[in-house]
């Protein structure tokens, strides 16, 4: 291919083009600032052209001139967005090609010709602004996600405390309503709580309201959601904000109120709603456990510990709240209340209801609770009044099930056997004696042993299984993948063709 050089682009006479003469815009397939096609796909090119001299230069952008202005000859009109587009297909390219003058230049008669090589040269801008710009995508990405898993691991601690604190502040209302500490941490706890609401609605795409309620009344009428969309966690409304900010706000307002008036029944009130937050306690620890970055054994003695300290310490709260608030008008704790029954049985001063500090009621309290759930009895302690009989009857019903619990959770971490591991200690022992019987060599016995050993751990982990219920084509690929050093590092399949070798490579796998 002949062309001028890109000094000369533009001086060609009307006699070089293809249409008679008229001088147009080239094609989008001609060459761009006079590299030639096949060195903008990729491909170097060498160029042979013909320089003419000065006066001949002159001459032809006379001629040129003299040729638009008879013809009247002008570019078509372009496009804004095509003029863009053409720009930013230039600018956006990967490589430029630019041409140089070679060495073996030669001289015939009286022009000079010299040989021009396409180079390809790289876009450094471009190629550094597109790294950057991924470099600061994935920093974006993953400060986001410390921040996430940040957040979620201190919401489970405040959360937990919450549901610990909320029957404390329920019986031994005292300990809470002017305590500095108690009033710092509950500032906190709503203060990160009202800043998780704001998260979840930010993070939260907009609802299409019309398409949920479709989804809702087809699980009506279906008894399952037709639409996948909504199977999963619920969306968060309105009403879940609204809820969750009256919670967080109501505590303290409960506490000025009793500042000002002394009024102890809203606090109580308060109390039984912020209950709620047991309810988030619970969404929130099944939504860590489905998600697969979670420790699940961490997460199982998490919650075996929570039930095992929550349970006893409700039961504690309430023993102490019923005699305390609820039993009497005067809010006295005389006879027969279970805590002066045991002022009476004891002779102890120290025991008596009136003089009773709050931790010293709430471990009087604890032995009360961890009586009634072992089962051990009351000793002489007669449960006379009502609310004190029926609280009774209630903790006979949560001892069965707090029984079960426990039972039930060491039996399945501490006894449970695997029946795939009994099985394996069973073949190896067959393995074992199939090779002494036989006086096979050591070398020999090893690699039965090995095979076996690796047989287990196959079926152990799933991979087969896993492997098998993908699709045919990621199994090709993942074969081709984990076979890919050995097939490049064997010379006999250097030059066989993509299918052969996927077809090698599964009948490894």
């Amino acid at each position: 291919v002949t062309r001028l050089p890109p000094t000369h682009i533009g001086a060609m006479p009307p006699a070089a083009s293809n249409n008679a003469g008229l001088l147009r815009r080239p094609p989008p397939e001609s060459p761009v600032g006079g590299i030639p096609a096949s060195a903008r796909s990729g491909a170097a090119d060498d160029a042979e052209v013909k320089v003419p001299s000065g006066s001949t230069i002159l001459m032809m952008r006379v001629r040129m001139a003299l040729w638009r202005l008879l013809l009247c000859v002008r570019d078509p009109p372009v496009a804004p967005e095509a003029a863009k587009e053409s720009t930013k297909d230039r600018t956006d390219s990967k490589a430029k090609g630019i041409l140089r003058r070679r060495k073996d230049n030669k001289t015939s008669g009286g022009s000079k010709r010299v040989k021009w090589r396409v180079v390809l040269l790289g876009d450094e801008d471009v190629t550094d602004d597109a790294a950057a710009k991924e470099a600061a995508e994935t920093e974006a990405r993953e400060r986001r996600e410390r921040f996430e898993n940040m957040v979620k691991l201190a919401r489970l601690p405040l959360l937990t405390y919450e549901e610990l604190i909320i029957p404390m502040r329920l019986a031994f209302p005292d300990m809470f309503l002017l305590n500095p500490v108690a009033i710092t941490l509950d500032v906190l706890v709503d203060t990160f709580e009202i800043a998780w609401i704001v998260y979840t609605v930010l993070k939260q795409p907009p609802l299409d309201v019309d398409k949920l309620e479709k989804a809702e009344l087809e699980e009506e009428l279906n008894g399952a959601s037709a639409d996948t969309e909504f199977q999963g966690e619920k969306p968060y409304t309105a009403a879940h904000v609204l809820l969750d900010s009256f919670t967080a706000v109501s505590l303290h307002v409960a506490r000025i109120t009793n500042a000002f008036t002394g009024d102890v029944q809203l606090w109580a009130l308060v109390q039984i709603f912020r209950c709620l937050r047991v309810r988030d306690l619970i969404i929130y620890v099944e939504k860590i456990n489905n998600d697969l970055s979670t420790d699940v054994k961490f997460l199982a003695v998490y919650k075996f510990t929570l039930v095992l300290i929550s349970i006893p310490h409700w039961v504690a709260c309430f023993w102490w709240a019923i005699p305390s608030q609820w039993a009497s008008e005067d809010g006295s704790m005389d006879l027969p209340s279970w805590p002066s029954q045991i002022n009476l049985l004891t002779g102890n001063p120290r025991y008596h209801p009136d003089v009773l500090a709050d931790p010293e009621a709430y471990v009087l309290s604890l032995y009360m609770a961890w009586v009634g759930l072992t089962s051990m009895g009351y000793g002489n302690l007669t449960i006379v009044n009502q609310l004190e009989v029926i609280y009774a009857a209630v903790v006979a019903l949560i001892q069965m099930v707090f029984y079960a619990f426990v039972l039930g959770t060491l039996f399945h971490y501490l006894v449970r056997t695997d029946e795939s591991t009994v099985r394996y200690h069973e073949l190896m022992k067959a393995v074992e004696t199939y090779v002494r019987d036989r006086k096979l060599p050591q070398h020999l016995s090893m690699r039965i042993r090995a095979h076996y050993v690796f047989q287990h751990t196959k079926a152990a982990t799933g991979s087969a299984k896993i492997f098998n219920q993908l699709p045919t084509s990621i199994r090709t690929e993942v074969a081709v993948t984990q076979y890919q050093r050995e097939l490049t590092s064997t010379w006999c399949f250097w030059n066989c063709t993509t299918q052969f070798l996927a077809t090698i490579t599964m009948s490894l796998s």
